[in-house]
C-alpha cells in the first residue's frame, strides 16, 4: 500500500498533490498542476524558474539534451538581441539636455566621408571624428547651433588646466561661439576666479591621431577666433585645449609641428644637390686631367725622332761610300 501511495503522489502536483501536473520549473525541474501552484513554488524555493546559462552541466547532460547543448548558443542570441534594441532606442530614452547637438547630429543628411576606414564630417574646416552613440563623449557633445534668436554655432570643449608639470584639472563648457577669442574666452569662462595675471598662459590643442604614450600637442594663438585656431585640425567629437600655466610642458607631452618634415626634405634635398653638384664638378676636371694628359702625350710623340727612319740611313751611307 504504502508503494502504491507514494506512487500516486509522484504522479500528482509537488505543491497542492491534488491534481496531475501540466507544467516543469525550467530551473530546479518541479512539476505544477497550474500558475498559482507555479507562483507558491517560487515563493516556498526563492527560485527564479529561468535556467542559469552559467551553471556548469556535465557532458552527458550536454549531449543528452539538445536544449542543454545549445543553451549557450540561446544566451549570446538573448544578449545580442538585447544591445541591438538598446542601441536602436538610445535616442529615444536620453533626455533631451544629454542627446547630441542639433548641427552634430548623425543623420543621412550629413555629408560623411573617409579617412582610414573611418567616417568623419567636416564642419567650419574642422575634420570631426563621430563615436558611436552611447558612448559618454558623444553623449556628452552638445556641439551645434545654439538658439532660435542667437544663432551662432557653439562648441562643446575639454579645457584640461596645467598649473604645473604634474597636476592638471578638466572643466567642459558647452556653447562656445567659434567666432570668439581663444584667451577673451578662457578668461571669462574657464580662469574668471583665478589670478592668471602674472602667469604665462599659453593654449594648445590635443593632437588627433596621436599614440597614447607620446601624446603631442598644437599650439595655438590666443589672439585668434576659435574658428581659426581649429580651421584644418581633427578632433574626436569635440576639442581638447590644454591652458598652461608655466613655462616648459607637461609630463609625456611634446609639440607637434608639422613643417619640420617639410624643411628636412628641404635640407636634405638640398645636401644631395651640393653632393651631386660636387661629384659632378670632380667628374669634370678627371676628364680635363685626362685630356690635358692626352694632349701631352700626343705633343711627345710628335717631337720624337720616328724610330724607323733612323735605322734606314745608316744602310744608304755605307752603300754611298762604297761606291
Amino acid at each position: 500500500m504504502a508503494s502504491t501511495e507514494s506512487e500516486l503522489l509522484q504522479n500528482l502536483c509537488e505543491i497542492c498533490q491534488l491534481v496531475k501536473p501540466k507544467y516543469k520549473c525550467p530551473a530546479c525541474s518541479m512539476r505544477t498542476c497550474s500558475a498559482a501552484c507555479s507562483k507558491r513554488h517560487k515563493e516556498q524555493t526563492s527560485c527564479t524558474g529561468t535556467v542559469d546559462p552559467t551553471k556548469f552541466l556535465k557532458r552527458e547532460e550536454l549531449v543528452g539534451s539538445i536544449h542543454n547543448f545549445n543553451r549557450d548558443y540561446n544566451f549570446l542570441q538573448r544578449v545580442g538581441r538585447q544591445i541591438h534594441v538598446a542601441v536602436n532606442d538610445l535616442e529615444d530614452k536620453l533626455p533631451k539636455n544629454k542627446r547630441r547637438g542639433p548641427g552634430m547630429r548623425q543623420n543621412k543628411f550629413k555629408k560623411r566621408k573617409q579617412d582610414n576606414g573611418k567616417d568623419y564630417i567636416v564642419r567650419s574646416g574642422v575634420k570631426i571624428h563621430q563615436l558611436p552613440d552611447g558612448m559618454s563623449r558623444a553623449a556628452n557633445n552638445k556641439t551645434g547651433w545654439i538658439g532660435k534668436k542667437d544663432n551662432y554655432f557653439g562648441w562643446t570643449i575639454d579645457w584640461v588646466i596645467w598649473k604645473d608639470a604634474a597636476t592638471s584639472t578638466v572643466k567642459v563648457g558647452h556653447a562656445v561661439p567659434e567666432e570668439s577669442i581663444l584667451e577673451e574666452v578662457v578668461k571669462k569662462r574657464v580662469l574668471q576666479n583665478d589670478d592668471t595675471s602674472d602667469l604665462p598662459i599659453r593654449y594648445f590643442l590635443s593632437k588627433v591621431p596621436a599614440p597614447a604614450n607620446k601624446p603631442a600637442l598644437i599650439e595655438l594663438d590666443g589672439k585668434s577666433t576659435l574658428k581659426n585656431n581649429l580651421n584644418e585640425k581633427t578632433v574626436i567629437e569635440y576639442p581638447v585645449i590644454h591652458i598652461i600655466l608655466f613655462d616648459g610642458l607637461p609630463k609625456d607631452y611634446e609639440i607637434y609641428q608639422e613643417e619640420e618634415s617639410d624643411s628636412s626634405d628641404d635640407s636634405s634635398s638640398s645636401d644631395d644637390s651640393s653632393s651631386d653638384d660636387s661629384s659632378s664638378d670632380n667628374d669634370d676636371k678627371e676628364d680635363d686631367n685626362k685630356a690635358g694628359e692626352d694632349t701631352t702625350d700626343q705633343v711627345n710623340n710628335e717631337s720624337k725622332p720616328d724610330d724607323d727612319s733612323s735605322d734606314d740611313e745608316p744602310p744608304e751611307e755605307s752603300s754611298s761610300k762604297q761606291d
